[in-house]
């Protein structure tokens, strides 16, 4: 029932996010879609009739059967029917999945199946990026707060267990300390109940392969340690396997959501036969682009593609799946029409994304060929809507931002020579030297998802050394700049893995912009030059007023605890 309800609530919700998209050219660099009508399936009139009529079928005798079959053909059956499986392996706290059945009533050729899955959590921690293909772990200060930590936790967790264990052998008068402690504990399970506790320590100081190989030594010394086996569990897979289904249930809702959504604009995309006889003649008169249809189609699978991504980027141990299921969409968007710059550069983000959840590299090589691919059809083609060559404007807005995606999936390569080659071309960006972006300047620069892409850039740079501050004030700088530039970008600072080392410092000044007023907002959108500048630098540091003390959120808050 929760499943039900949640995938009736976020369906309206991707309802409202197409028709913005739809409508929204300037954002998504291309020409206004073909499809324009709701992704949501919608209930006709005669729709409850139908699910009677049916019902009644299945249970009447033989002589009525005919005149329901009557019925039925006046009253056709329409919607999907949706059917779920959820499935464990042999082990039942093993990895769960749930699997989808998605059958539309009306045309069963338009029937689709998916499955989402658990996965066994990554616990590697790596030693340096030369040693691992996976980024390494926290150096520096926080590396020190972490094993500081871990003694705090070793130091608390073992007090209470020595004294338990002490004062049960002491109130056994009469026995040595061995043949005392045997009836309250059996061999072996106070060492494996002291792996269990170091086990937990580490797992909440972060070393999660650590904990994972404490928890193994406690199961081998007693394998009837239900703590031991407990907390294995939580660390591979999430929580005992109730509640882990109940998440699985609750967290497939918007992939199942966006897959019915995908089938509906399928079917609405497919043409009658009239209009595929009007296309043959008229394409005989005169070259045309690929039929409306075709495009409506790459349209919706492209766009379907982007939010699955964006769905698997928050799903935890179930995005394998979730990206999966969105570079499908978006190989088929890329099948329909193979002259579009879109799919390859959404498909590009989707790997990116994927190798930063996995942090495994090759999705960041694997990206980097997506965009070269978007790059030689960027500027050549037609353009979606059109015969003609998308304007000027269009296509160097769209080269900027997938050179500098690009750029970012060559610093995660861990490459010397691509993260060299990258710098190079960001900081000839930056500059205004190069060919797709001459004379560039932030101030100047309306698009905010552009500034975003550039914070974003620092953001991956503080990644790799956290001791950076300067990239960290640039990162501040220019997603602040983006949000001036587009306020809807505030909420996804705040949450973007590319800015998690970044996040706090956004904290104050996106609180500041949301407090002023509607019309001054909308005013900073049209600033240029220095007084945009100057703006946003009141936003990341307003100035002190003369004989009254600064007091900063953390600060308040420290002083409230």
């Amino acid at each position: 029932q929760g499943l039900r309800e949640r995938t009736s609530t976020e369906l309206a919700r991707v309802n409202a996010l197409y028709q913005r998209h739809v409508e929204d050219k300037d954002r998504y660099r291309d020409a206004k879609r073909a499809v324009t009508s709701s992704p949501v399936p919608l209930s006709a009139s005669h729709d409850d009739l139908s699910t009677l009529v049916t019902a009644i079928g299945d249970a009447a005798p033989g002589p009525a059967k005919s005149a329901l079959t009557a019925l039925s053909a006046l009253f056709p059956v329409k919607g999907t029917k949706v059917t779920g499986y959820l499935r464990a392996g042999d082990d039942q706290h093993g990895p769960l999945s749930m699997s989808f059945q998605l059958a539309d009533l009306g045309d069963p050729g338009l029937g689709s199946s998916f499955t989402i899955a658990e996965v066994v959590r990554d616990t590697g921690e790596g030693t340096s990026p030369g040693d691992s293909p996976r980024l390494g772990p926290p150096r520096g200060a926080e590396a020190s707060l972490a094993w500081r930590r871990l003694l705090h936790e070793v130091i608390a967790r073992f007090k209470p267990a020595l004294g338990t264990f002490g004062a049960a052998i002491g109130r056994l008068t009469g026995q040595t300390p061995a043949s005392a402690a045997e009836p309250v504990v059996p061999p072996g399970r106070p060492e494996a109940l002291a792996l269990v506790a170091v086990a937990e320590t580490y797992r909440t100081a972060g070393f999660l392969d650590t904990a994972r190989a404490k928890y193994e030594a406690a199961i081998e010394k007693d394998a009837t340690l239900e703590a031991a086996r407990e907390g294995l569990w939580r660390l591979l897979y999430g929580g005992s396997p109730v509640a882990r289904a109940h998440e699985l249930a609750h967290a497939c809702a918007p992939f199942l959501t966006l897959m019915l959504s995908r089938d509906q604009l399928v079917a609405q995309a497919r043409p009658s036969l009239f209009d595929r006889v009007r296309w043959w003649f008229r394409r005989r008169l005169a070259p045309l682009p690929h039929p409306s249809w075709i495009r409506a189609e790459a349209v919706a699978r492209n766009w379907i593609g982007g939010r699955l991504a964006d769905a698997a980027d928050t799903a935890g141990s179930l995005a394998p799946d979730g990206y999966r299921l969105a570079l499908a969409e978006l190989d088929r968007a890329i099948e329909l029409c193979p002259d579009w710059y879109l799919p390859y550069e959404v498909a590009g983000d989707t790997l990116s994304l994927r190798g930063k959840a996995t942090r495994l590299l090759e999705d960041q090589r694997a990206s980097i060929e997506r965009y070269d691919a978007a790059l030689q059809r960027v500027g050549k083609g037609p353009y979606l809507d059109r015969a003609q060559d998308p304007p000027r404007s269009v296509k160097e807005a769209a080269t900027t931002q997938i050179h500098l995606a690009r750029a970012i999936s060559q610093l995660l390569t861990l490459d010397p020579r691509a993260m060299a080659n990258a710098r190079s071309t960001f900081a000839k960006f930056l500059s205004g030297g190069q060919p797709w972006a001459r004379g560039w300047r932030p101030s100047e620069e309306l698009s905010g998802e552009l500034l975003y892409t550039v914070g974003c850039w620092y953001g991956t740079e503080v990644e790799l050394n956290r001791s950076d501050l300067a990239a960290r004030a640039q990162a501040i700088a220019f997603v602040m700049r983006a949000v001036a530039r587009d306020d809807r970008l505030a909420r996804l600072a705040l949450h973007d893995p590319d800015l998690r080392l970044v996040g706090d410092g956004l904290i104050e000044p996106i609180a500041r912009y949301e407090r002023l007023p509607a019309d001054e907002r909308k005013a900073l959108k049209k600033r240029y030059g220095q007084a945009f500048e100057e703006a946003v630098a009141r936003l990341i540091a307003p100035p002190r007023i003369p004989g009254r003390p600064t007091v900063s959120l953390g600060a308040r808050r420290q002083a409230y605890w």
